[in-house]
């Protein structure tokens, strides 16, 4: 048996990564923060997601923090999947 979101009556994926996922696509589209190449958010955008600063940001990468980046051109980016399993599974 799938569970449904008590707001719209949607089911929920039963994937707690996945999950996550749509709620960072969701917070991205509702906050008019556009996903690059359709799975990548700007390192900004995900600080912001997870209210911090990209100092704070870069400060985990300095001290080893395993987050999931993607560098092109000296700037930051991480896919929205691994992004997502990142906070399930990493984060407190």
């Amino acid at each position: 048996m799938t569970s449904t979101c008590k707001e719209c009556g949607q089911p929920l994926p039963a994937d707690p990564v996945q999950a996550e996922a749509n709620r960072i696509v969701e917070w991205a589209r509702d906050n008019g923060v556009p996903l690059i190449r359709g799975d990548r958010l700007r390192f900004e955008d995900a600080a912001r997601y997870l209210d911090r600063s990209p100092g704070t940001l870069r400060n985990w990468l300095a001290a080893g923090v395993p987050l999931p980046v993607v560098s092109v051109n000296r700037r930051h980016y991480l896919p929205v999947r691994e992004f997502a399993q990142y906070i399930v599974e990493e984060m407190p």
